[in-house]
């Protein structure tokens, strides 16, 4: 096993079978529903470049995959997928051999680093109860149970100007956020039932007007 932290590579679609099997360990029915056919996870990656997607990898000494991070354009109501100043960063999982060396801290700093060079300038999870202490310890801002996540979104390629309200999930039953320009920083709310004062909602689309 490599003891130090491995880089952090954008993934090939020889690369899929591999994360495949430890996308399955690690998020069960999550994983089958994002990608429930074979070959829906080759041809994701394959496409990645058009589709805004991106997929990363660690990888040890041989070639093989310890960890990976799939990074995904933020997705609304109904999934249709649009232009935003947000993504999605829809999974992380390392190797259980691989575990302690801060191969899920270079994915989530080079996921984040990404996102911006892309112009992105927030960035949404929905992630398990045990990863809260590590997201928290990460900056990012966590949600209680059952609250939904509430969006203000100015730029999509559809409706223009949206505010998103995005319920929680039984797999993943809490939301975590956080911003990627600190000259930039955009707000998003955890509120129960998803209600935000309209007034701050407003606000927060003005300033994302301003800045992109």
């Amino acid at each position: 096993m490599q003891a130090t932290p491995q880089p952090v590579h954008e993934a090939a679609a020889g690369h899929a079978e591999e994360i495949n099997a430890l996308g399955s360990r690690a998020f069960g029915v999550s994983w089958s529903l994002a990608f429930p056919r074979p070959g829906n996870l080759h041809s994701t990656i394959t496409q990645s470049p058009r589709n805004g997607w991106a997929f990363t990898v660690t990888l040890d000494d041989n070639n093989q995959v310890t960890g990976f991070a799939v990074i995904k354009p933020h997705m609304g109501e109904g999934h249709v997928m649009h232009e935003s100043v947000w993504c999605e960063l829809a999974f992380v999982a390392i190797a259980d051999t691989h575990r302690g060396h801060g191969l899920g801290t270079d994915l989530v700093a080079d996921a984040r680093r990404r996102a911006l060079a892309a112009g992105r300038l927030g960035m949404m999870a929905t992630i398990q109860t045990k990863s809260v202490d590590w997201y928290s310890r990460l900056g990012w801002r966590i949600g209680d149970h059952s609250h939904a996540l509430v969006i203000p979104d100015v730029r999509t390629r559809r409706y223009g100007p949206m505010v998103w309200i995005h319920q929680s999930r039984m797999t993943h039953p809490r939301w975590a956020w956080t911003r990627l320009d600190s000259a930039r920083p955009v707000t998003a709310w955890t509120s129960r039932g998803g209600h935000v004062a309209q007034r701050d909602l407003l606000a927060e689309l003005a300033a994302q007007e301003a800045w992109t």
